[in-house]
């Protein structure tokens, strides 16, 4: 029987978790557990991954408040647990005063091979603006999981990083890295849409302004 309802939404403060984030992994480990509550064994043999390394992860996630138990099934010895996480979105909170914050934007612009300038424009504006900012993970109806950067005014999310760097006096830089599912006919009119795009500010180039880096990728996964 479930405990209780999630709420929708809660934001975690401990510096902990921006050393526990700089790397991809435990994010892996901590994806099946935000839509339904979960056992040890459903998750272990769902990822292929060691009941003992992933008891690990669920003690870890536990302690800094990343996962509950949601209810037990009655068996002869122990108990099975199920753990969900403690809402529907979890925002970290990354410390401001940790230099190696950037480490967790590396994480995934290393995976993807974007340009590191870009995470540090960003995380300069930001501090420099005072603005708290965070990580927000969740997963939607569609079984997507997504991992976004968000800026929090008075414990409160406020606005989406990219959408942040959108004023005016805020440099202009983006990264944008995502799985998105579409049809042959859609990625091909993605595909059009970008070179048009790009085409159409070449056109514009300026002698003698600054310079800007741009990367363009579309590929199947498989």
């Amino acid at each position: 029987m479930v405990i209780s309802e999630r709420p929708s939404m809660i934001i975690l403060d401990d510096t902990e978790l921006n050393f526990l984030f700089n790397n991809m992994h435990p994010m892996t480990y901590l994806k099946p557990f935000f839509t339904k509550a979960r056992s040890l064994q459903e998750v272990s043999t769902e990822l292929n991954i060691a009941m003992s390394s992933y008891h690990y992860w669920i003690k870890k996630f536990l302690k800094l408040g990343l996962l509950i138990v949601d209810y037990e099934k009655h068996r002869s010895g122990s108990n099975i647990k199920y753990y969900i996480t403690p809402a529907e979105k979890i925002i970290i909170k990354l410390d401001k005063g940790y230099i190696s914050q950037k480490e967790f934007y590396d994480a995934f612009t290393t995976k993807y091979d974007l340009n590191t300038m870009v995470t540090q424009h960003m995380l300069e504006t930001l501090y420099f603006n005072n603005e708290d900012f965070g990580i927000m993970l969740h997963e939607d109806s569609q079984g997507e999981f997504y991992a976004k950067g968000i800026t929090i005014s008075n414990n409160e999310p406020k606005t989406y990083i990219n959408d942040a760097m959108l004023e005016y006096d805020s440099p202009a830089v983006l990264a944008i890295w995502k799985d998105v599912r579409l049809k042959y006919s859609d990625a091909k009119e993605l595909q059009r849409r970008l070179v048009d795009l790009l085409n159409e500010f070449d056109t514009r180039i300026s002698p003698g302004q600054k310079t800007y880096l741009l990367q363009l990728a579309l590929a199947p996964e498989n």
